[in-house]
């Protein structure tokens, strides 16, 4: 009998520990939530509050370094261009090497054959790719 009261009294006490593990989780689960809804609170009052608007100043030099930014952006952009054009002009020019593996002499002609067209091949690719964000930016 003495077993049972001892293991009913473990088992009670393990029940009321865990139910005081949940409450506590759960309010702190409730404190962070709380703390989320009063910073989107004040984030809302912010972007809406009219009083910010005021203080323009400042915003036009900040447009000036962004547009002069973008000059200088635009100017690189443009010498990418011309290089990745160039590199291109020279890979059609070139042309991808492939050998005729069957009758390479070894396996390891083979293989540095193989590599060297993957690679060929993967430069290949990624000029596509640089050339046609030149085309969709004007700057072929």
């Amino acid at each position: 009998m003495r077993v049972y009261s001892v293991l009913w009294l473990t088992v009670t006490i393990a029940f009321l520990a865990n139910s005081a593990v949940v409450a506590a989780h759960r309010d702190e689960e409730a404190e962070v939530s709380k703390q989320f809804r009063g910073e989107n609170a004040d984030r809302r009052r912010l972007i809406t509050e009219p009083a910010l608007g005021d203080d323009v100043s400042e915003i036009g030099e900040l447009v000036e370094g962004v547009m002069h930014t973008n000059a200088h952006v635009k100017n690189e952009m443009a010498k990418w261009c011309a290089d990745v054009v160039r590199d291109w002009n020279e890979l059609k020019r070139k042309g991808l090497k492939t050998r005729n593996m069957r009758h390479s002499s070894t396996s390891r002609d083979q293989l540095v054959a193989l590599k060297t067209f993957y690679k060929d091949y993967m430069m290949a690719k990624s000029l596509a790719q640089k050339k046609m964000i030149c085309d969709d930016r004007g700057f072929v």
